[in-house]
């Protein structure tokens, strides 16, 4: 039996029940164990002491604790890291005691793969609004970092070392480095793929499922990986989608030219989706390529008719809170007046009426708790969604004002609307 395992208590278990009870039941002759990162010295005295050991043949670390994405990204497969380090007493998906060092080991395999043994930099907050918020989770992640990466330099000093190269650099952060760009609309093909369309299809994080026609009339479900593999994703997926949804036709176009493809060689004439159709029907010989072309056509039309379907008008409010000005460059002064149409909007989803509640937030630097039982009752969010919004201050978000800054922000609006009363 070859087994690839993360080093946690659970994998450690199953391992041992694998081999658990008489010689002439155990099911294997022999064991190989590859292991993602470092075996915490706990487990491994377990594991020496099990049946398992008798039968082991192999013990490596391989150390890629990581999922590579693209070629130059990785992630470290916790989805539930986020909860576990700023709501650690509401997560029910507490797989490791301590996620810092979970993190670590996880971080030092990735700079190991790569051969680098790195300055390491981090993010100290200290910025006016989230004063309160005095988190030590970057530094202390840093030294653990340190300590790992010097284990791994103990066992191989050569790491890291080369006389062509500049030495390379480690920077940590936390969330509330930006807390801001989760609740905007990003705009590029990628995201907004993943946000609007394979979100809404019941699909994979990186699978696109469509139907189509095959040449019988029959439809088909498709499903379409968007992956390193896929070389339209790969060259648009970073790029704005109004590049994306002129580039494709065109990609399409100088395609159906060099291989003579009459119908979609129309001069001045745009291709249409049903024009595709039918020449990847009757072309077989083109099949892979124009189906390819096929699925991000439909990808980024799709794209752009969620976004014309209101992400447009949300995308402006977005902006205009985020930045404190209209696009103008005029100073927002009734913000209140923006937001009140879209959160009375009933075909708006939750989650967006919450984006733009907490970017309200923001940008008042803080609301009274009566103010935002206002706006979740306006908006008529549920308890979850409420709750979102209360999960922020977690990472240092001052939601709630004091009493001095109540008052002043009541004199305040009261000027304005002697100002505007005046004006008129």
């Amino acid at each position: 039996a070859i087994y690839f395992l993360t080093p946690t208590d659970k994998s450690i278990r199953d391992l041992m029940n694998d081999w658990n009870g008489p010689v002439d039941k155990v099911q294997y002759k022999a064991a190989h164990l590859f292991f993602t990162d470092q075996v915490p010295h706990e487990l491994f005295q377990e594991i020496a002491t099990s049946n398992v050991s008798k039968y082991i043949k192999n013990f490596r670390e391989i150390n890629v604790a990581f999922i590579a994405t693209e070629n130059r990204i990785f992630e470290l497969d916790q989805p539930n890291f986020l909860v576990n380090m700023y709501s650690p007493e509401n997560s029910k998906y507490i797989q490791f005691q301590n996620p810092l060092e979970r993190i670590a080991d996880q971080l030092s395999t990735v700079c190991a793969t790569l051969g680098e043994y790195p300055s390491i930099r981090w993010y100290r907050n200290s910025s006016n609004w989230s004063a309160q918020y005095q988190s030590d989770h970057c530094e202390r992640l840093a030294n653990l970092v340190l300590q790992k990466l010097n284990s791994f330099k103990a066992d191989d000093p050569e790491i890291g070392e080369s006389g062509d190269k500049h030495k390379s650099q480690l920077i940590i952060l936390d969330r509330s480095f930006d807390v801001i760009s989760p609740l905007m609309h990003e705009l590029t093909y990628q995201a907004m793929v993943m946000d609007l369309v394979v979100s809404s299809n019941k699909s994979s994080t990186d699978v696109y499922t469509y139907t189509k026609k095959l040449p019988t009339g029959e439809e088909k479900t498709v499903q379409a990986p968007l992956d390193e593999d896929d070389e339209l994703w790969v060259k648009h997926r970073h790029s704005h989608i109004a590049l994306v949804s002129n580039a494709i036709p065109e990609a399409i176009k100088n395609f159906s030219e060099k291989k003579k493809i009459d119908n979609l060689s129309k001069q001045g004439k745009p291709v249409t989706i049903r024009e595709l159709t039918a020449t990847v029907r009757k072309m077989p010989q083109f099949q892979k390529e124009l189906s390819a072309y096929e699925c991000h056509f439909n990808l980024a039309e799709q794209s752009m008719t969620a976004y014309n379907n209101g992400v447009e008008d949300l995308c402006k409010i977005e902006q205009d809170l985020a930045m404190g000005e209209n696009q103008a460059y005029e100073k927002i002064k009734e913000p209140m007046r923006e937001i009140i149409p879209s959160l009375l909007n009933k075909s708006l989803k939750n989650k967006d009426k919450v984006r733009i509640i907490l970017l309200y937030i923001l940008f008042k630097g803080g609301i009274t708790r009566d103010n935002l039982d206002k706006l979740c009752d306006r908006a008529e969010i549920d308890e979850h969604s409420k709750q979102i919004i209360m999960n922020y201050a977690k990472m240092g978000i001052p939601l709630f004002l004091g009493l001095v800054e109540c008052f002043v922000n009541f004199l305040l609006e009261i000027r304005i609307i002697i100002m505007n009363r005046h004006f008129l």
